[in-house]
């Protein structure tokens, strides 16, 4: 008669090879994706200050020179408008030459003239029969607080009506004052270099665009190897075959092995056959999806 115990301590002994393969096989895959993963993080955190750094030059340098397209828009605007109080925008906007959208300039130039509208309702409501000077003190006197956009509109504004008074009175600088300072002071704007400190501030803005693009690629592709990792880290197939394969090649054979009297039965027989193909089937099966999914990644 055959031996049965034979069998299903064969069939244990096969099961328990192969399951102690695939978890062999999984560790070994699991520590060398988290070891690629933990590299990828460092790297991506290298990168960081660099790409944080060229982030905040670009901006500054955006900001930068909108505000001094800004600039170029409220000097020439001013200079229609004192010429041409009626001017219309469009005619404004088609006269200014800047490196602005097109609804950024209609923007600023509603803006522009809204300040303007106030500048000349307040000032007058408050100068009296005072001819101004574009000063800063003037304002001051007039209790008119200003901020960095509207500055410029409210010194015009005072040179301007100082001028339309000294030709209505007549007076045109009778003690032969040098009022040049008061002009440029009108139009005076003091740039602030931001960020001379940084490496690459001295580059143009295009080329800091381009050194902040080629950053933000490699943390895309930083980002990508590290997700890559952690899906290659997941175990799902090692649990269902290493699961499987334990209980119908360990579990059940043992449980079988162990009851009195042990049968020879031929569907036990053709059991202890059908355990062993899924055994070596399931581990077989795991090793390829692991590889394929590698592939994959």
């Amino acid at each position: 008669m055959l031996d049965v115990t034979v069998l299903y301590v064969s069939l244990i002994q096969v099961s328990g090879t192969f399951v102690a393969l695939m978890a062999g096989f999984a560790v070994n895959r699991y520590f060398t994706n988290n070891s690629e993963k933990q590299k990828y993080v460092f790297e991506q955190r290298l990168n960081q200050p660099e790409l944080s750094r060229l982030r905040e030059i670009v901006e500054n340098q955006k900001n930068a020179r909108i505000e001094g397209e800004t600039a170029n828009v409220m000097d020439v605007m001013l200079d229609l408008l004192i010429e041409k109080p009626e001017i219309s925008d469009d005619e404004i906007i088609e006269t200014v030459d800047a490196d602005m959208e097109e609804e950024e300039v209609k923007n600023l130039v509603a803006k522009i003239r809204n300040e303007y509208q106030n500048a000349d309702r307040i000032i007058n409501s408050k100068l009296g029969a005072l001819i101004p000077q574009p000063t800063l003190e003037q304002l001051s006197s007039l209790n008119i607080s200003v901020d960095d956009f509207n500055r410029p509109i409210y010194l015009r504004k005072l040179r301007e009506i100082g001028d339309q008074k000294r030709r209505l009175l007549n007076v045109n600088n009778p003690f032969n004052i040098d009022i040049s300072a008061f002009e440029s002071l009108s139009r005076m704007r003091v740039p602030f270099p931001q960020n001379l400190h940084l490496p690459d501030a001295g580059n143009s803005e295009a080329k800091n665009i381009e050194l902040l693009k080629q950053a933000l690629h490699l943390d895309y592709l930083i980002t990508n190897e590290i997700e890559a990792r952690k899906s290659a880290m997941k175990m799902r197939y090692f649990y269902i075959a290493s699961g499987v394969t334990t209980v119908f090649g360990l579990i059940v054979p043992t449980y079988l092995l162990t009851r009195r009297p042990i049968s020879d039965w031929i569907l036990v027989r053709n059991y202890l056959l059908f355990a062993l193909i899924v055994s070596v089937g399931l581990s077989f099966w795991y090793v390829y999806k692991t590889i394929a999914g590698n592939v994959k990644n």
